[in-house]
Protein backbone atom coordinates (compact mmCIF):
# COMPACT_ATOMS: atom_id res chain seq x y z
CA UNK A 1 0.00 0.00 0.00
CA UNK A 2 1.51 3.27 -1.17
CA UNK A 3 0.78 5.53 2.46
CA UNK A 4 2.92 8.10 1.11
CA UNK A 5 1.14 9.09 -1.95
CA UNK A 6 -2.17 9.58 -0.14
CA UNK A 7 -3.97 12.94 -0.87
CA UNK A 8 -1.60 16.07 0.40
CA UNK A 9 -4.26 18.54 0.84
CA UNK A 10 -6.67 20.22 3.68
CA UNK A 11 -4.74 18.53 6.63
CA UNK A 12 -5.32 20.79 9.76
CA UNK A 13 -3.71 18.76 12.72
CA UNK A 14 -0.26 17.29 11.86
CA UNK A 15 1.33 14.74 13.91
CA UNK A 16 5.52 14.80 14.02
CA UNK A 17 7.20 11.65 15.24
CA UNK A 18 7.84 8.51 14.70
CA UNK A 19 5.50 5.80 14.17
CA UNK A 20 6.55 2.62 16.18
CA UNK A 21 5.52 -1.20 16.75
CA UNK A 22 4.88 -1.82 20.10
CA UNK A 23 5.78 -5.04 21.60
CA UNK A 24 2.60 -6.91 23.24
CA UNK A 25 1.50 -9.97 24.13
CA UNK A 26 -0.40 -10.54 20.97
CA UNK A 27 3.20 -9.74 19.27
CA UNK A 28 3.94 -6.03 17.84
CA UNK A 29 0.68 -3.29 17.79
CA UNK A 30 0.96 -0.05 16.52
CA UNK A 31 1.83 2.65 18.34
CA UNK A 32 3.89 6.01 19.08
CA UNK A 33 2.27 9.26 19.90
CA UNK A 34 1.64 10.48 16.46
CA UNK A 35 -0.68 7.16 15.81
CA UNK A 36 -2.54 7.75 19.64
CA UNK A 37 -2.86 11.70 18.51
CA UNK A 38 -3.58 10.99 15.09
CA UNK A 39 -6.66 8.81 15.71
CA UNK A 40 -7.58 11.04 18.54
CA UNK A 41 -7.80 14.45 16.32
CA UNK A 42 -9.70 12.48 13.79
CA UNK A 43 -12.08 11.35 15.78
CA UNK A 44 -12.98 14.77 17.26
CA UNK A 45 -13.39 15.64 13.24
CA UNK A 46 -10.38 17.31 12.53
CA UNK A 47 -8.33 15.94 9.58
CA UNK A 48 -5.44 14.56 10.71
CA UNK A 49 -1.87 14.02 9.15
CA UNK A 50 0.92 12.23 10.34
CA UNK A 51 5.21 13.51 9.20
CA UNK A 52 7.32 10.11 10.38
CA UNK A 53 9.93 7.85 9.43
CA UNK A 54 9.74 3.99 9.65
CA UNK A 55 10.91 1.09 7.60
CA UNK A 56 9.51 0.27 4.44
CA UNK A 57 6.98 -2.98 5.96
CA UNK A 58 5.65 -1.11 8.63
CA UNK A 59 1.94 -1.97 8.97
CA UNK A 60 0.22 0.55 8.89
CA UNK A 61 -2.96 0.25 11.07
CA UNK A 62 -6.07 0.43 9.21
CA UNK A 63 -6.70 3.56 11.49
CA UNK A 64 -4.73 5.75 9.73
CA UNK A 65 -4.46 3.82 6.35
CA UNK A 66 -6.88 6.54 4.19
CA UNK A 67 -5.20 9.67 6.06
CA UNK A 68 -1.81 11.87 4.37
CA UNK A 69 0.79 10.17 5.61
CA UNK A 70 4.27 11.62 5.00
CA UNK A 71 7.08 8.80 6.04
CA UNK A 72 11.27 8.66 5.49
CA UNK A 73 12.17 4.92 4.45
CA UNK A 74 13.98 4.15 7.47
CA UNK A 75 16.30 0.58 8.37
CA UNK A 76 14.16 -0.20 11.29
CA UNK A 77 11.11 1.13 13.09
CA UNK A 78 11.19 2.02 16.62
CA UNK A 79 10.31 -0.70 18.70
CA UNK A 80 9.19 0.19 21.97
CA UNK A 81 7.61 -2.40 24.84
CA UNK A 82 5.88 -1.13 28.08
CA UNK A 83 5.69 -2.72 31.52
CA UNK A 84 3.20 -2.05 33.91
CA UNK A 85 3.42 -2.87 37.86
CA UNK A 86 0.83 -4.93 39.25
CA UNK A 87 -1.72 -1.79 39.80
CA UNK A 88 -1.59 -0.85 36.02
CA UNK A 89 -1.28 2.55 36.63
CA UNK A 90 -0.15 4.94 33.95
CA UNK A 91 3.04 6.17 36.31
CA UNK A 92 3.80 3.05 37.53
CA UNK A 93 6.08 1.85 34.42
CA UNK A 94 8.97 0.50 33.04
CA UNK A 95 9.74 0.65 29.00
CA UNK A 96 12.36 -0.17 26.58
CA UNK A 97 13.16 0.40 22.92
CA UNK A 98 14.54 -1.85 21.10
CA UNK A 99 15.12 -0.42 17.94
CA UNK A 100 15.41 2.95 16.85
CA UNK A 101 13.95 4.60 13.17
CA UNK A 102 16.18 7.01 11.32
CA UNK A 103 15.36 10.80 12.05
CA UNK A 104 12.78 12.89 10.41
CA UNK A 105 14.16 14.54 7.31
CA UNK A 106 11.96 17.77 6.42
CA UNK A 107 13.04 17.72 3.21
CA UNK A 108 9.65 15.11 3.00
CA UNK A 109 7.41 17.80 4.04
CA UNK A 110 4.93 19.68 1.98
CA UNK A 111 4.71 22.87 1.39
CA UNK A 112 1.03 22.58 1.61
CA UNK A 113 1.18 20.91 5.14
CA UNK A 114 2.73 23.91 6.31
CA UNK A 115 -0.74 25.61 6.90
CA UNK A 116 -2.24 23.12 8.94
CA UNK A 117 -4.14 24.84 11.97
CA UNK A 118 -2.27 22.74 14.58
CA UNK A 119 1.43 21.20 14.76
CA UNK A 120 1.85 18.48 17.26
CA UNK A 121 5.04 17.52 17.74
CA UNK A 122 5.18 14.30 19.27
CA UNK A 123 8.96 13.01 19.22
CA UNK A 124 9.55 9.87 20.75
CA UNK A 125 13.32 9.45 21.12
CA UNK A 126 14.62 13.03 19.65
CA UNK A 127 14.45 12.47 16.28
CA UNK A 128 12.26 15.69 15.47
CA UNK A 129 14.82 18.73 13.87
CA UNK A 130 13.28 21.73 15.79
CA UNK A 131 13.61 23.91 12.62
CA UNK A 132 10.22 22.49 11.53
CA UNK A 133 8.99 25.10 14.06
CA UNK A 134 9.91 28.19 12.23
CA UNK A 135 7.85 26.53 8.71
CA UNK A 136 4.73 26.94 10.87
CA UNK A 137 4.37 30.85 11.77
CA UNK A 138 0.72 30.36 12.05
CA UNK A 139 0.12 27.50 13.17
CA UNK A 140 -0.69 26.50 17.06
CA UNK A 141 1.83 24.62 18.34
CA UNK A 142 1.81 21.92 20.87
CA UNK A 143 4.40 20.02 21.52
CA UNK A 144 4.84 16.30 23.58
CA UNK A 145 7.95 16.86 25.37
CA UNK A 146 8.91 13.30 26.20
CA UNK A 147 10.95 12.49 23.39
CA UNK A 148 13.58 15.14 24.15
CA UNK A 149 13.63 14.13 28.23
CA UNK A 150 14.47 10.51 27.17
CA UNK A 151 17.77 8.45 27.29
CA UNK A 152 18.58 4.96 26.58
CA UNK A 153 20.15 2.94 29.11
CA UNK A 154 21.44 -0.53 29.64
CA UNK A 155 19.87 -3.44 28.07
CA UNK A 156 17.33 -0.14 26.03
CA UNK A 157 16.04 1.04 29.51
CA UNK A 158 13.99 3.84 28.79
CA UNK A 159 14.78 6.51 32.09
CA UNK A 160 14.18 10.49 32.15
CA UNK A 161 17.32 12.83 31.90
CA UNK A 162 17.89 16.65 32.49
CA UNK A 163 16.80 18.46 29.33
CA UNK A 164 16.96 22.11 29.23
CA UNK A 165 14.32 22.83 26.24
CA UNK A 166 15.84 26.03 25.59
CA UNK A 167 15.66 25.62 21.49
CA UNK A 168 11.81 24.37 21.74
CA UNK A 169 9.85 25.82 24.74
CA UNK A 170 9.88 29.68 24.44
CA UNK A 171 8.72 28.92 20.60
CA UNK A 172 5.74 27.11 21.10
CA UNK A 173 2.58 27.50 22.14
CA UNK A 174 1.82 24.53 24.91
CA UNK A 175 4.37 21.62 26.30
CA UNK A 176 2.89 18.58 27.51
CA UNK A 177 4.59 16.11 29.58
CA UNK A 178 3.93 13.09 32.27
CA UNK A 179 5.37 13.42 35.18
CA UNK A 180 7.60 10.50 34.58
CA UNK A 181 9.13 12.63 31.78
CA UNK A 182 10.85 14.53 34.51
CA UNK A 183 14.05 13.93 35.79
CA UNK A 184 13.31 16.18 38.99
CA UNK A 185 10.56 18.30 40.01
CA UNK A 186 13.46 20.94 39.37
CA UNK A 187 12.93 20.49 35.93
CA UNK A 188 9.61 21.16 36.20
CA UNK A 189 10.29 24.38 37.12
CA UNK A 190 12.70 25.14 34.98
CA UNK A 191 10.71 24.48 32.39
CA UNK A 192 7.58 26.16 33.46
CA UNK A 193 9.07 29.31 33.43
CA UNK A 194 10.44 29.35 29.86
CA UNK A 195 6.69 27.71 28.47
CA UNK A 196 4.17 29.84 28.10
CA UNK A 197 1.50 26.84 28.91
CA UNK A 198 2.84 23.50 30.59
CA UNK A 199 0.42 20.60 31.22
CA UNK A 200 1.95 18.20 33.20
CA UNK A 201 0.11 14.71 33.22
CA UNK A 202 0.29 11.81 36.21
CA UNK A 203 -2.03 8.97 35.02
CA UNK A 204 -4.90 8.46 37.78
CA UNK A 205 -3.77 11.68 39.81
CA UNK A 206 -4.50 13.77 37.80
CA UNK A 207 -3.42 17.52 35.47
CA UNK A 208 -1.42 20.08 36.41
CA UNK A 209 -1.71 23.74 34.31
CA UNK A 210 1.37 26.57 34.25
CA UNK A 211 0.45 28.97 32.55
CA UNK A 212 2.79 32.23 33.74
CA UNK A 213 2.02 33.02 37.22
CA UNK A 214 -1.14 30.78 37.10
CA UNK A 215 -1.14 27.08 38.56
CA UNK A 216 -4.27 24.93 38.40
CA UNK A 217 -4.90 21.14 38.96
CA UNK A 218 -7.54 18.91 37.13
CA UNK A 219 -8.90 15.37 38.57
CA UNK A 220 -8.66 12.61 36.09
CA UNK A 221 -11.94 10.26 35.29
CA UNK A 222 -12.05 7.65 37.98
CA UNK A 223 -12.60 4.92 35.28
CA UNK A 224 -11.01 0.93 35.57
CA UNK A 225 -8.13 1.34 33.40
CA UNK A 226 -7.41 -1.73 30.58
CA UNK A 227 -4.58 -0.53 29.03
CA UNK A 228 -3.06 3.12 29.80
CA UNK A 229 -0.76 2.96 26.96
CA UNK A 230 -1.10 5.91 24.79
CA UNK A 231 -2.96 7.88 27.02
CA UNK A 232 -0.57 11.17 27.60
CA UNK A 233 -0.82 11.25 23.61
CA UNK A 234 -4.26 11.42 23.68
CA UNK A 235 -4.71 14.41 26.22
CA UNK A 236 -2.01 16.26 24.80
CA UNK A 237 -3.80 16.10 20.90
CA UNK A 238 -7.84 16.42 22.65
CA UNK A 239 -5.97 19.51 24.17
CA UNK A 240 -4.58 20.73 21.10
CA UNK A 241 -7.79 20.11 19.38
CA UNK A 242 -10.23 21.69 21.99
CA UNK A 243 -7.53 24.65 22.58
CA UNK A 244 -7.53 25.73 18.83
CA UNK A 245 -11.71 25.50 18.77
CA UNK A 246 -11.94 27.70 21.98
CA UNK A 247 -8.92 29.66 22.93
CA UNK A 248 -9.58 28.47 26.54
CA UNK A 249 -6.97 26.54 28.57
CA UNK A 250 -9.18 25.37 31.50
CA UNK A 251 -12.12 23.50 29.21
CA UNK A 252 -9.54 22.49 26.96
CA UNK A 253 -7.63 21.03 29.82
CA UNK A 254 -10.79 19.70 31.49
CA UNK A 255 -11.93 18.23 27.57
CA UNK A 256 -8.68 16.44 27.37
CA UNK A 257 -8.85 14.72 30.53
CA UNK A 258 -12.22 12.96 29.60
CA UNK A 259 -11.23 11.97 26.28
CA UNK A 260 -7.65 10.66 27.94
CA UNK A 261 -9.61 8.62 30.86
CA UNK A 262 -12.22 7.56 28.22
CA UNK A 263 -9.39 6.25 26.19
CA UNK A 264 -7.93 3.79 28.50
CA UNK A 265 -10.86 1.49 29.20
CA UNK A 266 -10.20 -1.03 26.32
CA UNK A 267 -6.69 -2.27 24.88
CA UNK A 268 -5.24 0.08 21.88
CA UNK A 269 -7.26 3.05 20.05
CA UNK A 270 -10.24 1.14 20.19
CA UNK A 271 -11.83 2.95 23.31
CA UNK A 272 -10.51 6.64 22.10
CA UNK A 273 -13.97 8.36 22.05
CA UNK A 274 -15.84 10.63 19.10
CA UNK A 275 -16.28 13.91 19.89
CA UNK A 276 -20.71 13.55 20.17
CA UNK A 277 -19.71 10.64 22.89
CA UNK A 278 -17.27 13.03 24.40
CA UNK A 279 -19.99 15.97 24.66
CA UNK A 280 -22.41 13.00 25.71
CA UNK A 281 -20.30 11.95 28.66
CA UNK A 282 -19.85 15.75 30.10
CA UNK A 283 -23.49 16.44 30.04
CA UNK A 284 -24.09 14.18 32.13
CA UNK A 285 -21.61 13.59 34.47
CA UNK A 286 -19.96 16.67 34.61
Amino acid sequence: MDIANKTLDDVQYLAVGHLSKDVSSAGHVAGGAVYYGAVTAGRLGIKPGILTSCAPDFNFPREIRNWPIRYAESRTTTTFENIYGCTNDRTDRRQYVHDVADPISLDILPESWRQASILHLAPLLDEIPVQIIDLFPESLIVASIQGWTRRIGINGRVYASSWEGLDVLPRIDVAICSRQDAYSEDDIVHWSNLARVLIVTNGSHGVTVYSGESVFELESLNVTEIDPTGAGDVFSAAFAVRFFETGNLLESSDFASVVAGLSVRSQGVSAIPYKKEVELFRQKHL
